[in-house]
């Protein structure tokens, strides 16, 4: 495996960061479904000029045989950010924080009992590594945690989560109709937006639309998290169709490394020693990934 698959991979991480990080900041002042409308509408509009520039658009025309996988790829989608958002709202935020990152493992474990991946000690042990640096880094406190019904909520995004990432990987590598990592994206884009402006309109959320052009700040996050959201469906779709889906869940957990970056220079938080060892645990795990998989090949 090239080194370049994984430079994606990271690339992927600092992406995804930044846009926890924009919708973080527009979702304390807006709702989440105002958020989801601005950041996909700028999001579509930029895979169509992408498209249009290609002269690729014509290409979404020619996959009618895949449009229930592509139809089932962005319901997923949409759902993973509605369980998401109730299970903050009804279950308990320490368990969720914890019940989130689980994804990870489950796609390992999906990976070899259905995909019959083939895993070294090595590969678990990193995994692990990673996953345990990821609590760290987030601060789980496993003495505040509880479990409720609301926390049936984390379980299922996590759960959607994992299912759509080998439902996006299948349809990139599947031969029978040959597809593009951007028209996947497009169909996933238009029907995520779809569904979060019919919440949009249902909880009553137009009236925010003011307050995002009154502030800069908010519509300076929104315009971020729209152009992070076009980066992101660009390299995780290419991520998705060149390695194993648990590798690139795993390298992915660099994630809330990014986020704490960006979390400090923008709100001045300071890091706890336990998430700088966090930081440390996940980024050694990582490399240790990367390298073991470069054997594997080798």
């Amino acid at each position: 495996m090239k080194l370049g698959k994984y430079g994606n991979v990271i690339l992927l991480a600092f992406i995804w960061g930044t846009l926890y990080a924009a919708q973080g900041f527009a979702n304390k002042n807006i709702s989440t479904y105002t958020t989801g409308v601005f950041t996909f509408v700028i999001v579509l509009a930029l895979l169509t000029v992408t498209l249009l520039a290609q002269g690729k658009f014509k290409d979404l025309f020619t996959v009618k045989a895949l449009l229930p996988k592509l139809l089932l790829i962005g319901i997923i989608g949409f759902s993973v950010n509605f369980t998401n958002f109730f299970g903050f709202k009804f279950g308990n935020a320490q368990t969720g924080a914890f019940l989130l990152k689980t994804d990870v493992l489950m796609v390992n474990f999906v990976s070899l009992l259905v995909y019959k991946e083939k895993f070294t000690k090595k590969d678990w042990l990193y995994s692990l590594g990673m996953f345990v640096g990821v609590l760290m880094i987030i601060g789980v406190d496993f003495s505040a945690m509880t479990f409720n019904f609301g926390d049936i909520f984390f379980l299922l995004s996590a759960a959607l989560l994992t299912w759509n990432t080998f439902n996006i990987s299948g349809v990139l590598k599947q031969k029978k109709t040959p597809i593009t990592q951007i028209t996947v994206a497009y169909y996933n884009v238009l029907i995520t937006m779809t569904l979060f402006i019919t919440m949009f309109i249902a909880t009553g959320s137009v009236g925010e639309v003011s307050i995002v052009f009154s502030s800069v700040p908010i519509l300076v996050a929104l315009v971020i998290s729209g152009l992070t959201q076009y980066g992101l469906f660009l390299s995780y779709y290419k991520a998705l169709a060149e390695l194993p889906a648990w590798i690139v869940k795993v390298i992915l957990l660099l994630i809330p490394i990014i986020t704490m970056i960006l979390t400090f220079f923008i709100y001045g938080t300071v890091p706890t020693m336990m998430a700088l060892v966090g930081c440390a645990v996940v980024l050694l795990s990582a490399f240790g990934i990367i390298k073991e998989q470069q054997a594997k090949a080798a």
